[in-house]
């Protein structure tokens, strides 16, 4: 992982996480799999390409 924040929204019971990752489509797929599985939790993803 490369960073990460938490933003907790004010007048709701929600917060919102924003990780920064470094990893393979398939790992990263797969950890967004794992997290989506979790009761109560609902992941958006979005890649870019490494330019390096």
């Amino acid at each position: 992982m490369s960073g990460g924040s938490a933003f907790p929204i004010k007048g709701r019971e929600m917060n919102v996480i924003a990780l920064i990752v470094n990893g393979s489509t398939d790992e990263i797929g797969a950890m967004i799999g794992k997290l989506g599985m979790m009761k109560g939790v609902t992941v958006k993803s979005a890649l870019a390409k490494n330019e390096e």
